[in-house]
């Protein structure tokens, strides 16, 4: 389990949104399910931003249902709020796809939830792969050489 006290990253993957009314409850105060949305859209940023696309991954015959989804609540955020989600992938040799979360308030790094999303990884014929397939692996490479560059300009 993760150390709710840890603080933000200083470096990493992060994507920004503005906390839109449609996302609030009467008391002004983002719905529970939106994080998990926000996640997702985070997720698919960050693999964007490696030149993964997951349209390009399904039409391999690659699926990725999820098998797991945490959030833990710490603060909310309100409408008209700009919080930053950041991602950080969790790579193993298995094929399965983990993610962290964790989203903040940019101007006073307030944490206001951690998260995590684990997704298998199916064949064309719906089979579990064992081992991570080979086009995944370029991803965790990827990610792997950008953060070596990030911690060089450190």
């Amino acid at each position: 389990m993760e150390l709710v006290s840890r603080p933000p990253p200083k470096r990493g993957f992060h994507h920004d949104l503005h906390v839109r009314y449609n996302e609030t409850d009467q008391m002004g105060i983002v719905y529970h399910a939106n994080y998990i949305i926000w996640f997702n859209e985070a997720r698919d940023r960050f693999m964007g931003s490696l030149g993964i696309s997951i349209p390009e991954l399904e039409r391999t015959g690659l699926t990725f249902p999820v098998t797991e989804v945490t959030c833990r609540y710490l603060a909310p955020a309100r409408y008209g709020d700009v919080v930053r989600v950041w991602v950080e992938p969790v790579f193993s040799p298995v094929a399965r796809l983990e993610i962290r979360y964790r989203v903040t308030k940019p101007k006073s790094s307030q944490l206001l939830c951690t998260g995590t999303t684990v997704n298998v990884i199916l064949d064309a014929n719906g089979k579990m792969l064992i081992k991570l397939p080979a086009i995944m692996q370029r991803f965790a490479d990827r990610f792997e050489a950008v953060k070596h560059a990030q911690a060089q300009r450190d």
